[in-house]
């Protein structure tokens, strides 16, 4: 990873196995981030072959992205102190504005880690296929006060009761995927009287 130009902005990784020691010669201090601080954006998606502590060395490295992407990871789950490690990196230099994590099997705990590290900078959030939960989704609503962004489409798990606590993002939030769930017109017809301002797509 040393011989990847300072210049580049984006990095792009998918079913490399990376070594911690892939790392070697990178200074992640404080001194030395400048070497690698134009990185903004790492795409991960759709790498079948990621593990979580993979994940924890590339944001170890990297903690000032403002986009992070795991789209399609789906083999991908998260112990606990990992999950508490990758946004705990990332949340450092609350750089971080889009998260794509769609298809993730994130659990409660992945989102309370989200929610708590990098909650007030998150302007873009999508976890579409995922298997989120009352909880998390309360979470979210509660949170992730700079959203503007949300997308929770074919996350069959969610009730009724669970978007419209969503309404409570009506300050920021100007997009709102619900697409491929069970919400109702109903509540899809309250969300827009709340949140006249949002795009919600059903």
């Amino acid at each position: 990873m040393v011989a990847v130009p300072h210049r580049v902005e984006r990095l792009r990784i998918k079913n490399t196995i990376l070594t911690y020691e892939s790392y070697e010669g990178l200074d992640q201090s404080d001194v030395g981030l400048s070497a690698v601080s134009r990185m903004a954006e790492i795409d991960l998606s759709d790498s079948t072959t990621l593990t979580d502590y993979e994940v924890v060395d590339i944001t170890t490295t990297w903690p000032h992205i403002s986009t992070l992407k795991l789209n399609g990871c789906i083999n991908t789950t998260f112990d606990p102190s990992y999950s508490r490690d990758i946004f705990e990196n990332l949340g450092q230099y609350g750089r971080l504005e889009v998260l794509e994590a769609n298809g993730v099997p994130f659990s409660d705990d992945d989102i309370d880690e989200i929610c708590w590290y990098v909650g007030g900078t998150l302007r873009r959030f999508s976890v579409a296929g995922c298997p989120l939960t009352d909880h998390s989704a309360a979470r979210i609503a509660t949170d992730l006060i700079s959203l503007q962004s949300l997308d929770v489409s074919s996350c069959g798990q969610l009730t009724d009761r669970c978007f419209i606590v969503f309404a409570s993002l009506r300050a920021t939030l100007s997009f709102l995927n619900v697409s491929s769930t069970n919400v109702t017109n109903a509540t899809i017809g309250l969300l827009r009287l709340c949140m006249p301002q949002c795009q919600i797509i059903q």
